[in-house]
């Protein structure tokens, strides 16, 4: 049952990678804006060399390898991204919609104070978070297309 099965998943897997790492690898290319290129060998023959082939060849393992990595490191990159960019727009229109929340008991006053001076301080920290926040969302981004000029070479 495992060749019968397996071999085929196997297969359709390493595919499955390789067609991702050629996305990535254009993907990495615009952020870069140098060409990656990869080394996979080229799938010729009958099916049984072709399997061969690809089960063989340390370009698709390694376009599997990066699947595997780019996995966490993505939802990091997105999770801190998606949290900076909230807190930073959060900050900026926090007077349009500050009179929806309510607050009771012990509180921090500059996310609960809907006076004018912490309104006004909200909104500046709010200014200063846009550039911050497009800059690590940058460097994510670089961070990213190096990890990709590393594996999928």
């Amino acid at each position: 049952m495992i060749t019968l099965a397996g071999i085929p998943v196997l297969v359709l897997t390493l595919l499955a990678a390789r067609a991702f790492a050629a996305g990535e690898r254009k993907r990495a290319e615009w952020l870069l804006g140098t060409p990656i290129e990869g080394r996979e060998r080229r799938l010729e023959g009958s099916a049984w060399e072709r399997t061969k082939a690809i089960a063989g060849d340390p370009a698709s393992w390694r376009d599997t390898l990066y699947s595997l990595v780019l996995l966490p490191v993505g939802i990091f990159g997105f999770t801190f991204a998606v949290s900076l960019w909230a807190t930073a727009l959060g900050f900026l229109t926090s007077p349009a919609w500050h009179w929806a929340q309510q607050s009771e008991g012990d509180t921090i006053p500059l996310l609960d104070s809907g006076s004018l001076g912490y309104s006004v301080l909200r909104v500046l920290i709010g200014l200063a978070l846009l550039p911050t926040t497009a800059v690590a969302c940058r460097a994510l981004a670089a961070g990213t297309g190096s990890l990709a000029r590393a594996l999928l070479r």
